[in-house]
């Protein structure tokens, strides 16, 4: 039986964890709720700001990047970077 090399499973980690991510908001923005408070520029009870978007998208960001650094980076950089 072949193992599978240590860089590409955790690449394979880090997309299941962004696709899960991208397929949560595809499955909220269909709830009317979600909508509505998305339109209203609140979110349960919280004002969305450009401050929160901008820490959201680098927060999705990292994510996508570390399906990418997972391949490229080798061993003695990557490690420290790995949680």
């Amino acid at each position: 039986m072949e193992t599978i090399n240590t860089k590409a499973k955790l690449s394979a980690l880090w997309l299941f964890i962004l696709l899960n991510i991208i397929f949560h908001d595809i499955h909220q923005y269909a709830l009317k709720s979600h909508l509505e408070m998305l339109l209203t520029g609140t979110y349960n009870g919280t004002m969305i700001t450009d401050t929160i978007m901008l820490i959201g998208g680098f927060l999705v960001e990292v994510s996508i990047a570390m399906v990418l650094f997972s391949l490229l980076l080798n061993r003695r950089i990557g490690r420290p970077v790995r949680p």
